[in-house]
């Protein structure tokens, strides 16, 4: 019986100071977010799954910028023909390298790597513009022209703004992404990735010039010296019901568009809609033909708009956690009280809409011996993660909310003082029970003689009788 008691106490001391982690055996143990979860572009897994659900695509990539969630991935990061996308990259080097205010004069070197039949600014040798008109030239309507002006202007050729890039791309993280031409025109190594893409996008809508023009439906470029006003109309049909109405979405913010030299369209596009801005990247899809071999829809721009349903219907932007929000109370171990648990940042993810808290599973990750006193407030104590189903959807440190001290019990000090008053305080207490007892034994007596002479007298008249 003893040997029960003497388990059942250490049980439950090893219960209250051992931090467990609130995982149960079916529930999923703590891993890197970025291995395991869909946070990053560069997360292995994504929050729709695995499954092909665009068939017309070579690649696929959507990523929802605010929250860094990856929202679906098919086949990513395999290489393809970025066509005029190329150009996205073209303006974040010309941004990070020359001011949108500087003039530029068109050389005929530049002018004459540019084939009659493709699409142009109609740019004019000794024409002076400047770099921002160039840049809405070519983003806006693809010319070009205005793609090589502007790399001769930073660079002096063609060849050298390249290299410019192609560091860029490494810059970004980009593993298979090789540019050879400022354009977009057909080279056979000349290729990138939808995941690719997406990272020199995400860098690009840093800037606000970049952002702003990438936006742009209609722009009018001022007179030159050489031209008259120039307008633009962009040739995102998800931005412009000029030409082709069906595909127009207004969700969409913004876009590049690319044709290869085989016909498949290649799309990237922003959208936004309430809290949720999304980078759609869609590689290599051909357009649709009727019988009689007539455009019907242009490859792209369906399975853009397609995804884009599914992320908008479905889906929604949840924070999570909150900077400074107590998630755990934990005991130390000789610590004078508990230790509060909170997070220093904000955390948002997309979730499937109508999920609530209960759906979300929390495991933390203690640092070792980290739950024991003392403990300063700010010191790391453990990691956390935040799991929807088989999917790690944030992560971030717990910090301590609170110090907490060693545990000191009270000790009271006996002076020589206090002992002495201690040993008169028990010689008074034995005096005064001694009095006690001896008021009570005469007390006693007294009674016993008392009733002794009453029942002596109770005899003699008994007797007289």
């Amino acid at each position: 019986m003893m040997m029960k008691r003497i388990c059942l106490i250490f049980i439950c001391i090893f219960m209250l100071f051992t931090f467990t982690l609130c995982v149960s055996a079916d529930e999923p143990q703590a891993d890197l977010a970025v291995t395991n979860g869909c946070h990053t572009i560069d997360a292995a897994n994504c929050l729709w799954g695995n499954e092909r659900i665009i068939k017309n695509a070579h690649s696929v990539f959507v990523y929802e910028l605010n929250s860094d969630t990856l929202l679906y991935s098919w086949n990513a990061d395999s290489t393809y023909f970025p066509a005029s996308l190329v150009k996205i990259m073209t303006a974040l080097v010309v941004i990070e390298n020359a001011e949108l205010t500087d003039s530029v004069t068109v050389t005929e070197s530049a002018l004459n790597t540019i084939p009659s039949s493709a699409v142009s600014a109609d740019l004019q040798v000794g024409e002076r513009i400047s770099v921002q008109d160039l840049l809405y030239c070519m983003l806006v309507t693809s010319s070009n022209d205005a793609a090589v002006v502007l790399a001769e202007h930073i660079a002096s050729s063609q060849d050298a703004f390249v290299a410019m890039m192609n560091t860029k791309a490494e810059e970004l993280g980009c593993k298979s992404t090789v540019f050879c031409n400022v354009t977009g025109f057909h080279h056979s190594n000349q290729v990138t990735t939808a995941k690719d893409m997406t990272r020199i996008l995400k860098a690009a809508l840093k800037y606000e010039e970049f952002k702003t023009i990438f936006e742009t439906v209609y722009y009018t470029v001022p007179a030159t010296n050489m031209h008259t006003e120039r307008l633009l109309t962009t040739s995102n049909y998800l931005m412009n019901t000029d030409l082709v109405g069906i595909h127009f979405d207004s969700r969409v913010t913004g876009g590049k568009s690319g044709t290869t030299a085989e016909g498949y369209g290649c799309i990237v596009s922003t959208s936004k809609k309430e809290d949720m801005e999304i980078i759609c990247v869609v590689l290599g899809s051909a357009s649709a033909l009727s019988d009689r071999g007539y455009v019907v829809s242009y490859g792209g721009y369906p399975e853009t708009i397609a995804l884009l349903d599914r992320a908008y219907q479905n889906y929604s932007r949840k924070q999570i956690i909150f900077e400074n929000q107590i998630l755990k109370q934990q005991p130390v171990i000789n610590g004078e009280c508990d230790v509060f648990l909170a997070s220093r940042e904000n955390f948002m993810t997309v979730l499937p809409q109508g999920l609530s808290a209960d759906d979300l599973t929390f495991v933390y990750e203690e640092i070792p011996n980290s739950f024991n006193a003392p403990i300063s407030k700010g010191q790391l104590m453990a990691h956390l993660q935040v799991w929807y189903e088989s999917y790690c959807v944030a992560q971030t440190d717990i910090y301590a909310m609170n110090d907490v001290s060693n545990y000191a019990p009270i000790v009271i000090e006996h002076s020589e003082k206090t002992q002495s008053t201690s040993i008169i305080s028990i010689i008074l207490r034995i005096l005064l029970g001694g009095i006690i007892l001896f008021v009570a034994v005469i007390l006693l007596s007294r009674f016993r003689a008392l009733r002794h002479m009453k029942n002596k007298r109770s005899k003699n008249k008994q007797k007289k009788k």
